[in-house]
Order: C-alpha cells, then structure tokens, then sequence
C-alpha cells in the first residue's frame, strides 16, 4: 500500500511539474511579446517593481493550476497519471486537459503571433500606426518614416526579423505535443513513437528559444558597444531616473554592417603648379634671354 502511495506521490509529482513548465511557458512566451511591441513600438519604458509582478504572477498562477486541481474531489481517479511515456493529466478529464492544458498554449500562440507580426510590420514600415492604423505599400514612404538614416531602417529590419523567430519556434515544436493531446482526449489511441515525437519537440523548444535569444543580442551587439562599457552603460540605464536611450533607438554606424574592403592605396599625383609659378618661370626665362640677345 505504501509503494502505491509513494509512486502515485511520484506520478503526481513529475506530471505537475510538467504542467507547470507548460503554463509557464505560455504565459511568458505571449508577456515577452506584448513586452516587445510596448518597448520596440509604443516606446514605453514599464517600471521594475511592474515587471517583477508581471514575473511573480506568472509562476504563482502557473503553480496554482498546476495543484489546484489535485486538491478537488474527483470521482475518476487521481487527477494526474502516467500515460505511455509520460506523466500528463488523466485521460478521465478531457474538458479539463483542454481547459488547463491546451487553451494557454493556444492563447500563448495567438498572442505572440499577433503581436510579433505587428512589431515587424510597423517596425518595417507596412503598417503605421500614428493617427489609426493604417497599410503602407508605398517603398518611397516606408523610408521616409525611418528617421532619414540609410543605416537605421536596416538595422531595425534586421532585429524584426530575428524577434519573428519567437512565435515560428513556439508553434512548430508546440505543434505535435498540441495534436498528441487533441487525439488522447478524443479517446483515440497514440502510438509510442509519435508521443516520443511530441516529447522531443516540447524538450528542444528551450533550446530553439535560447538560439533565436543570441542571434538577436548579436544584431543589437553594435548598438550596445564593446564590451567594456556595455555594463556601465546597464547600469546608467537602470540607475538613472531619466529615460535612458534604448540601442534600437540609436543606429549604430554604417561600417556595423558593411564588411571593410581592402582598396589599393592612392596613387600619388603630382600637384598642378598655380599662376603665380608660371608667370615666375616666364620672368626668369625672360631675365635669362635678355643679355643673350644684347652681345649677339
């Protein structure tokens, strides 16, 4: 009895801890989104003590539905179980796996998809947002809206690009774990295989989002500087009650993105002697001529 005890503890244990990362996940995978459309196109400067709400209450509202439910009386069996290869929550409480499972996931996507693509298309110039909404096809007036720099609207463009990657990971590798949990709440049987597939997808997510993380700090890398002053300028920006500059806001220059070419040295060009030297040399020419033709 109490080796029964001790692994449905264990069960209970892993499948909430996975839920847990899950909702986790999804919750802050759509706050960096809204976070990045309020900094990169509202220019919005959000206090810390807001932030470090936004944080705490992301964790504790992930905890909270991850134990809530093994707290009620349910009349199926223990809320969470071991089903194939993992402990998830138990195939007796589909509305629930939907409700607390797939929703935020699905919510996490919508969200960061949404808000991703309007931080690229504003940031590019397609959509403006300065008195409504408003399509902009024109290419002349895209750049025209880009601070008149020839470097900016690059750099812009560039840091857009990378940030797009966030929702295009989170969907692919969020994907198969999502049809895996639709079919075992339809009762339909999955086969080991396909739930290792899912399993791996949801682990490489991490990493795939660590990826698109350092391609993005590599574009801003001219922004911030070498690295010498890169963390006394850190600490000016959190220290200082002013707003301090954000490094999208300040193009780096342009030899940040055109690679030095390697040109031959000037050839050396002999300079053309002015009026002044000329009439000079006609007068001693004429001095010299002149007792020459006297003897003759």
């Amino acid at each position: 009895m109490k080796q029964i005890t001790a692994r449905i503890d264990v069960i209970g244990t892993a499948a909430a801890l996975g839920q847990i990362a899950d909702v986790a996940t999804a919750y802050f995978t759509a706050a960096i989104a809204v976070h990045t459309f309020n900094s990169l196109v509202l220019h919005h400067r959000l206090p810390l003590w807001f932030c470090s709400v936004a944080v705490a209450f992301g964790w504790v509202a992930a905890i909270v539905i991850a134990i809530a439910p093994t707290k009620m009386q349910l009349k199926s069996g223990p809320f969470y179980s071991t089903d194939g290869l993992s402990c998830v929550i138990s195939r007796e409480y589909p509305m629930l796996v939907t409700v607390l499972h797939l929703i935020p996931i699905f919510l996490s996507a919508f969200v960061s998809v949404l808000f991703y693509s309007l931080v690229f298309l504003i940031l590019r110039g397609t959509l403006t947002i300065r008195g409504g909404l408003k399509l902009n096809l024109d290419i002349e007036a895209r750049r025209s809206t880009m601070h008149g720099a020839l470097e900016y609207p690059k750099f812009i463009a560039a840091i857009a690009r990378s940030m797009l990657w966030y929702p295009v990971v989170y969907v692919i590798f969020m994907f198969p774990h999502v049809i895996i949990c639709l079919l075992q709440a339809s009762g339909a049987s999955v086969s080991i295989s396909l739930e290792a597939l899912g399993l791996t997808c949801t682990a490489m997510l991490g990493l795939a989002n660590v990826s698109v993380f350092y391609n993005t700090v590599r574009i801003m890398g001219p922004a911030f500087g070498d690295s010498s002053t890169s963390s006394v300028k850190s600490e000016k920006s959190f220290s200082s009650p002013h707003k301090a500059e954000s490094p999208v806001d300040v193009a780096p220059p342009v030899a940040a993105f055109i690679a030095p070419k390697a040109f031959p040295p000037p050839r050396s060009i002999t300079p053309r002697p002015s009026m002044e030297t000329l009439r000079g040399r006609d007068q001693r020419v004429t001095d010299v001529r002149s007792p020459l033709a006297a003897n003759q």
